[in-house]
């Protein structure tokens, strides 16, 4: 399904770092994740307190965007976030993670994703996609969100013409590329989840994505990528 969009959005980015050296001798995905290489630094790009003060929505509405057209890959209506405490439970019960769910600095990766509705790509790595998928509460369709990846999807995001979201509990209704930044807007719902791809229109390592919802608050993002 490919639909058009506009404007408006925005965001706070949390990079997480060295994701895949704790993936390296896990067989199967099989193998409980070695913490002492994991590691998770926080770096906010744009927020709320990046933008002037003022009328915020006023800043973000005066720049022109030009209109993208997205694919949306996947979406499922009856996707429903677990609980935390639900959620943690999971993946404990993983080989992959066990108890070490719960210890540093896996329980603060998990955290990163379990507090965000909009996640970003600008790389592609299956082992990569796994942390993120299940930390946001996305193993329940684990196997429509992995199958977004066949043909030359992954070559098209590792060659820098493809922006990916994981959207949840909120419903994309346009994008629009401002010359400096990605803007979505996206309406609140009761649940649910899309996986869409973005053409992209620059070749920053962390473009700037702003999400908002038609009424101008704004919804913070996070940024899937991991970086060794």
């Amino acid at each position: 399904m490919v639909m058009t969009l506009a404007n408006n959005r925005s965001f706070q980015i949390f990079k997480w770092v060295g994701l895949a050296l704790s993936l390296v001798g896990v067989v199967a995905c099989s193998e409980a994740i070695d913490l002492g290489q994991i590691s998770h630094s926080a770096s906010s790009v744009v927020s709320e307190a990046s933008i002037p003060p003022g009328d915020a929505t006023t800043h973000l509405l005066s720049q022109t965007a030009e209109a993208l057209v997205f694919t949306l890959c996947f979406e499922s209506a009856t996707w429903r976030r677990p609980s935390v405490e639900n959620q943690l439970a999971q993946l404990e019960a993983m080989p992959r993670y066990g108890s070490a769910i719960y210890q540093e600095p896996l329980k603060s990766v998990f955290d990163g994703f379990a507090a965000y509705d909009v996640v970003s790509f600008t790389s592609y790595g299956l082992s990569a996609r796994l942390e993120p998928l299940y930390f946001s509460g996305l193993g329940t369709v684990e196997a429509d969100v992995l199958g977004c990846y066949d043909g030359n999807q992954p070559e098209a995001i590792n060659n820098g013409e493809t922006l990916e979201l994981w959207v949840m509990n909120h419903r994309v209704e346009a994008i629009g590329w401002t010359g400096d930044r990605y803007r979505v807007t996206a309406s609140p719902t009761d649940g649910g989840m899309q996986v869409i791809f973005v053409p992209r229109r620059e070749q920053s390592l962390s473009p700037l994505i702003e999400v908002v919802t038609p009424e101008q608050v704004l919804i913070p993002s996070t940024s899937g990528d991991w970086q060794p």
